[in-house]
C-alpha cells in the first residue's frame, strides 16, 4: 500500500485512471506515426442501440491512433473526430478512406487541402457489381473485368486511366454513367491507387 493512503484513496486513484482519461494517456504517448491514416466507420450495438465506431489508423504501421464512440453517422460526427484528431496528432500529409459523404464533408472542414485518395477497393467492388448487373455475355464480361482490374491494378496512372476509358466505351450506357460520375470524375483522388484497408481490419476486430 502506498504510505499514507487508505484503500478507499486508492481503488479511487485506480478508477480514475481506469476511465477516459486513460485513453489521452495512451495517445498522448504516441510519439511516432507515418502522417499517412486511414479513416473509417462500423456500426456496433450496445444495450439494445445502434453506435458507430470511429476509428483512425496509421496506413504505414497498421498502428490504430484513435477511435471515438457516436450515435449518429453524420457530418457533425466526423467533423468531431477529425477535430479530436487534429488536437492529438496535428495535420496529417494524407488521408485515405471510402467515399462516404459524410466523411468527406467533415474532412473538408477540418482538413481542407490535404491531399486524400479514395479506396480502390470500394471502387472496384462496386464497378464490379455494375458489370455483374448490366453485361449479360459472358465473353464481353470477361473482358470488362479485366479492364475493371486494371484500373486499380496497372503500374502506370496512365495505363489504368487508358483502361477506364475503354471501359467506359466498352461497357453500354449504365456501366459508363457510374465510371463518369464515380471514377472519373475524382480520377485524381485515385492515382495513388490505395486502400482503406488498414481501417477495415482493424474494425473487424471490433465486436
Amino acid at each position: 500500500m502506498l504510505l499514507g493512503v487508505g484503500k478507499t484513496s486508492i481503488h479511487n486513484w485506480i478508477y480514475s485512471i481506469c476511465s477516459e482519461e486513460l485513453d489521452w494517456h495512451i495517445i498522448r504517448d504516441i510519439a511516432r506515426w507515418s502522417g499517412q491514416v486511414s479513416f473509417d466507420e462500423k456500426w456496433i450495438k450496445i444495450r439494445g442501440n445502434w453506435y458507430f465506431v470511429l476509428c483512425a489508423v496509421d496506413s504505414v504501421s497498421g498502428f490504430p491512433l484513435l477511435m471515438d464512440l457516436y450515435p449518429t453517422l453524420d457530418t457533425v460526427s466526423w467533423t468531431l473526430f477529425f477535430r479530436r484528431f487534429k488536437a492529438v496528432y496535428g495535420v496529417p500529409n494524407l488521408i485515405q478512406s471510402d467515399g462516404s459523404k459524410a466523411l468527406a464533408a467533415g474532412r473538408e472542414t477540418v482538413f481542407a487541402g490535404v491531399r486524400y485518395q479514395l479506396c480502390k477497393f470500394h471502387k472496384l467492388k462496386n464497378l464490379m457489381k455494375r458489370l455483374r448487373q448490366h453485361i449479360k455475355d459472358p465473353k464481353l464480361l470477361k473482358r470488362c473485368h479485366r479492364l475493371a482490374r486494371h484500373i486499380f491494378s496497372n503500374r502506370w496512372v496512365s495505363s489504368r486511366k487508358y483502361a477506364a476509358q475503354k471501359l467506359r466505351n466498352l461497357a453500354g450506357e449504365q456501366v459508363s454513367s457510374y465510371i463518369d460520375e464515380h471514377i472519373l470524375s475524382c480520377w485524381r483522388n485515385l492515382t495513388m491507387s490505395l486502400t482503406s484497408n488498414v481501417s477495415e481490419r482493424f474494425n473487424r476486430k471490433i465486436e
